[in-house]
């Protein structure tokens, strides 16, 4: 028999900085005045997804799966100067805001073979991807893009020992385009 799997996924999340404030000469060049900054962003999925795992012969298995997401996410935020007790407030750049809507294709293909009961060899690839956004910490509309990994694997897994010793190996190679990385600058 085929074993399957299929469903919807829905996520709605909010992450940013209300009202936090950097401070000292190092930030503002000033021992009283501090940056304040505060950004949103809000973001929902929706996906469908499904899986098979399909018996080609009495020890090999070809599984398949898909999932098609569709992400759409928000952000605006805004930094000022704080000038002080009871100083002024001064905005350093008007609010900005910005929307990004992401729609990916994910999949997964696999071979299995059962050596002996205990015992299977495997090959794989898959791609996946995490969702783009926008830097909170000072807001930023320039649209990170979706980090997209491909992943190349083969391997074992097998148990001996009435299942009290494991023993799993793979070789994995990733093939990772648009990577999300954080830089932190000193000026």
């Amino acid at each position: 028999p085929v074993d399957w799997v299929a469903g919807l996924f829905y996520l709605h999340s909010a992450r940013g900085y209300e009202n936090a404030a950097l401070a000292g000469l190092g930030f503002t060049g000033s021992t009283t005045a501090s940056l304040r900054f505060s950004s949103d962003m809000p973001t929902t999925s929706y996906a469908a997804y499904g899986q098979a795992a399909i018996p080609l012969a009495t020890r090999l298995k070809l599984t398949l799966g898909g999932r098609y997401s569709n992400d759409l996410v928000k952000g605006d935020g805004q930094i000022d100067l704080l000038t002080g007790e009871g100083g002024p407030i001064i905005p350093l750049a008007p609010r900005a805001t910005a929307s990004e809507r992401v729609k990916k294709y994910s999949w997964k293909s696999a071979l299995n073979y059962d050596l002996a009961d205990n015992w299977m060899v495997y090959a794989s690839v898959s791609r996946g991807y995490k969702g783009g956004l926008f830097n909170t910490l000072t807001f930023s509309p320039i649209f990170v893009k979706p980090e997209v990994l491909t992943a190349y694997e083969v391997g074992e897994k097998a148990d001996f020992f009435a299942s009290r010793l494991r023993l799993n190996a793979a070789l994995f190679y990733y093939r990772e385009t648009d990577p999300q990385v954080e830089v932190a600058s000193d000026g």
